[in-house]
């Protein structure tokens, strides 16, 4: 069994047992079993899944050893806690955005294909 861990600035969403955790890593999605090789991995958003549970996680990092997995992440939501017509109207906005140009510099662009990422990964749980 792994021990696993969320935790965002605002919350402790789930400290529980279980066999296995699904990860949307930067690199892509991985899993991890009891006595995986210890590492620390950059998240993007997506979904964690453990079990029959799945969350939304935005940007962050997994600490990983043998027996535990701790999520350090900018967010994460259930899939009861996520507004499907807002967040439809907010990646509209968001992607409308983009698509006028309205984004002066680099900084600005980053920030709102991340706001995008998460606001797609909100929606997918759903």
């Amino acid at each position: 069994m792994i021990e696993l861990e969320v935790v965002t600035p605002q919350r402790s969403l789930l400290k529980v047992l279980c066999e296995s955790v699904a990860l949307p890593g930067q690199q892509g999605e991985f899993q991890v079993l009891e006595g995986h090789t210890a590492c620390l991995v950059a998240l993007k958003p997506g979904t964690l899944a453990y079990g029959d549970q799945r969350l939304m996680v935005a940007s962050g990092y997994a600490e990983v050893d043998s027996k535990r997995v701790t999520v350090i992440c900018e967010g994460a939501a259930w899939p009861h806690e996520v507004d499907l017509a807002s967040e439809k109207t907010l990646l509209e906005q968001l992607e409308a955005k983009l698509a006028d140009r309205l984004v002066e510099d680099e900084h600005a662009l980053r920030e709102i294909q991340a706001q995008i990422a998460s606001v797609a990964a909100r929606i997918q749980i759903v």
